[in-house]
């Protein structure tokens, strides 16, 4: 975690709408994610989303489901797949 972390009077988790319907989930990830660990860590964790659970159109290849609950749903395998240098302790913290 940063070792800067704020704490926020109250707020003890930030939930998203799991079936992707929230307008900026990428713009809430990344401030929510912002608060807890450091840009390339962030980048890392955005990049396995991408490669693993956004889904390209078999025609044309654009994305067609980015899939962005399955970040959350999966994560006890997306999280330390895709950051495996995280002490599992600390993952475990952001998860």
């Amino acid at each position: 975690m940063r070792p800067d972390r704020r704490e926020h009077a109250g707020v003890t988790g930030v939930l998203f709408d799991l079936d992707d319907t929230l307008i900026d989930w990428w713009g809430s990830l990344q401030a929510c994610l912002g608060e807890v660990v450091d840009q390339p860590t962030a980048d890392t964790l955005f990049e396995y989303c991408r490669a693993t659970y956004w889904e390209r159109h078999p025609e044309h290849g654009h994305v067609w489901h980015r899939n962005t609950w399955a970040l959350h749903h999966h994560r006890d395998v997306a999280w330390p797949a895709a950051l495996p240098h995280i002490d599992p302790a600390e993952l475990t913290l952001l998860m």
